[in-house]
């Protein structure tokens, strides 16, 4: 799996369960990565942090 696969795996895990508690190392789990590692790469493609992402779609889905 490369890394574009890994985030979009682990996006498809936020969406399905954005009303559940994530944590960092949660959502890295889900794709077989270090939390650190995994942190990094969905920084550097996203440009936004993994948590920073999580809070945009809990306060979206809040609002939906």
């Amino acid at each position: 799996m490369d890394y574009s696969d890994a985030i979009v795996l682990c996006i498809d895990f936020i969406e399905r369960n954005i009303k559940n508690e994530l944590t960092p190392e949660i959502i890295a789990n889900q794709c077989g990565c270090s939390t650190f590692h995994f942190s990094r790469v969905f920084n550097i493609n996203q440009g936004m942090t993994l948590m920073e992402y999580v809070k945009k779609r809990s306060i979206k889905e809040f609002y939906l």
